[in-house]
């Protein structure tokens, strides 16, 4: 408790000194790393036993590894422990860090694997600043920071902590200005490392990828200078992409027995049923709709002012709560959709606000107004974007997580395979600029000045 308190003291004063110039550029990094680490060890330092209900089967799937060793090919996913029999970190490099140091596991658990997700945000940093220069990538980091699934969620799922700081470092060499040699080499070798580490954030790194190369190749003969600006030529991405899904399918064909093949497949084999029931039904649906039209034509002509009268009488007859409870009507309407997603996603588009205490509604306004400033900073993007340095591969991700975001609101049970948080989250990797972008653009879009400086 105490911890969280001071953690939130720190980061209200380096932003506040920051913001008023004391603290330099130079500085930002280590003020990131600070505040990141005073949040992340606020949720994992509490206590004498790890955090979370994921760390859990990873501490187990570790402490089985020191006993025993590491049967990765023949490990069950059953036992509350899932894909953490999968992962390299619980599996070798946990029990090699606590052997090395001779640390219990809990301890590698609670201290040491929360520097790599403390060290995300200052990678990240760096990506930023190579877009929107120094200031602007720290209030970016500082905003990827505060959102309190970085803190609270991650911070317990050791597996996420690590694949994260390698994707965000993939990201970094991207977009960053190295040798084509090492950004070639860096790219394949953390994506790798990323999906060996937690298959759920190496998926999210795989499709990523193949965003960038989809939109690096639609745009390729595009004058926009928005896309101008390549940091690597799309045949060095498409083949890491090819290498890397190729790597993907033949770890977790081995790993567990294939346990995450297996469900990758019922999950596809699962939304193609979908697919084709829902498709029955909108076939159903538009032939029922064509007979009711067909009967209404038969009755035009009987009086319908009457009968529209007596209606509407009988209807607020039979449901005078109806009209008296708004909120019963809207909940009714919200029915169908909240089957098919879980109760974050109606938090996170508005659907429950009505039913919400005031301080409910207040979060919610607080992260409706951050999700407004971020399609702000988008569209401001569109048409500025000569004032910043954004490179075709990170504009492109920032193109792949709108769509991520539309396929957790829209898709049917989306939600279920990963959290609507961790979406999110995930998003935050390239969306987090364009919430700096989104206030420059309401409080200075008139600028005719070039925006970017460091």
């Amino acid at each position: 408790m105490i911890l969280g308190v001071a953690s939130i003291l720190v980061v209200a004063v380096i932003t506040i000194l920051v913001a008023t110039e004391v603290i330099k550029a130079k500085h930002y990094p280590y003020c990131i790393g600070i505040m990141a680490l005073g949040l992340v060890y606020s949720t994992t330092m509490l206590g004498d036993y790890v955090v979370g209900s994921d760390i859990q089967g990873e501490l187990a799937v570790s402490q089985i590894a020191l006993s025993t060793g590491w049967d990765f090919l023949n490990g069950t996913t059953s036992g509350g422990i899932g894909g953490s029999i999968t992962s390299i970190v619980m599996g070798f490099l946990v029990p090699w860090l606590s052997k090395l140091s001779s640390i219990d596991a809990i301890w590698i658990y609670k201290a040491i694997l929360p520097l790599f997700l403390v060290g995300v945000p200052v990678i990240l940093y760096y990506a930023f600043k190579e877009q929107i220069g120094s200031k602007r990538a720290f209030y970016a980091s500082l905003f990827f920071i505060v959102m309190p699934v970085y803190s609270l969620e991650i911070a317990q799922i050791a597996k996420s902590m690590v694949a994260e700081f390698f994707f965000a470092l993939m990201i970094l060499a991207m977009v960053g200005n190295w040798s084509l040699w090492y950004k070639g080499t860096i790219i394949l070798t953390c994506l790798i490392l990323t999906i060996i580490c937690h298959y759920t954030v190496g998926i999210a790194a795989l499709l990523y990828l193949l965003g960038i190369v989809m939109v690096r190749l639609a745009t390729s003969k595009s004058k926009w200078g928005l896309f101008s600006f390549k940091r690597i030529p799309v045949a060095i991405l498409s083949i890491i992409f090819i290498l890397c899904s190729g790597t993907f399918y033949v770890y977790y064909h081995y790993a567990s027995k294939g346990a995450i093949n297996q469900q990758l497949s019922f999950v596809s084999s699962s939304y193609s049923t979908l697919a084709s029931n829902r498709l029955d039904e909108a076939k159903a649906k538009h032939e029922e709709e064509k007979a009711d039209v067909a009967d209404e034509k038969k009755k035009i002509g009987t009086s319908s002012m009457a009968v529209s009268s007596n209606i509407t009488v009988s209807k607020e007859a039979d449901n005078p709560s109806e009209a008296a409870n708004p909120s019963e009507a809207i909940a009714t309407d919200v029915e169908p959709y909240s089957k098919e997603h879980g109760h974050l996603v109606l938090a996170g588009t508005g659907l429950d606000f009505i039913g919400q205490p005031i301080e409910g509604k207040i979060f919610r306004i607080v992260q409706y107004l951050t999700q407004l400033l971020i399609v702000i900073g988008a569209g401001y993007l569109l048409f500025r974007h000569s004032r910043y340095k954004f490179t075709a591969e990170f504009t492109a991700g920032v193109g792949c997580s709108f769509v991520l975001l539309l396929c957790g609101v829209f898709v049917p049970h989306f939600d279920l395979l990963i959290n609507i948080t961790r979406i999110y989250h995930m998003s935050l990797f390239f969306l987090a600029p364009m919430l700096v972008l989104g206030c420059e653009g309401v409080a200075n879009g008139s600028t005719k000045n070039e925006i970017y400086n460091d």
